[in-house]
């Protein structure tokens, strides 16, 4: 009996020239933007949480979708991301300009990281980025001007009105979710 290797399938997503498609994407883009002012606070909020599913499901659709990588250890740079932002804001950052660093700084965590992980494979991709995250997640136990694991509040948001923190949060997670989505389709294009 013999076996042979399947052949490789390579994804891409093809671009179509249309102006009035890109006007439409602008166009719901702008609106997207405009919900803070247009609605109440219960669907800001939930379009807030809407945005960091998508944005949580593009890191996985590119990973294990299209990578075929299998990660149990996201939590390690989104857990990194938060007490990167514990951290910057009691050193006098302003909370969401340490939500933008933060996130620059998990991505940079993960290219430090990912070397080593990305000669793993199947199962034991799945293991190593088990064991990254709980080795961050000790780290972070162990620092206790972050609360340990019990982590602290993030007093510095106790300085904008309700409604301003409802919609920095999700103009906040907006930009972010059209970068993920954007950054997908760069990858896909390649």
């Amino acid at each position: 009996m013999t076996t042979t290797a399947a052949p490789a399938v390579r994804y891409r997503v093809r671009r179509s020239g249309s102006r009035i498609g890109s006007a439409g994407y602008l166009v719901v883009l702008a609106v997207l933007a405009l919900v803070p002012v247009l609605f109440v606070a219960n669907v800001v909020q939930q379009l807030t949480s809407f945005l960091i599913l998508v944005i949580l499901a593009a890191m996985w659709n590119a990973l294990a979708g299209y990578g075929g990588l299998v990660s149990v250890g996201l939590q390690a740079y989104i857990g990194f991301g938060a007490y990167a932002v514990i951290f910057l804001t009691q050193r006098g950052m302003p909370a969401y300009a340490a939500v933008v660093v933060a996130a620059v700084a998990s991505g940079a965590l993960a290219l430090v990281i990912s070397p080593l992980l990305l000669r793993l494979r199947g199962g034991q991709f799945a293991i190593g980025t088990w064991v990254v995250a709980e080795a961050l997640a000790l780290v972070i136990v162990l620092d206790t001007s972050l609360g340990g694991g019990s982590g602290v509040s993030l007093r510095e948001l106790g300085g904008f009105s309700a409604a301003d923190r409802r919609a920095y949060t999700y103009w906040l997670s907006l930009a972010f979710a059209v970068v993920a989505l954007g950054a997908v389709l760069v990858l896909l294009r390649r």
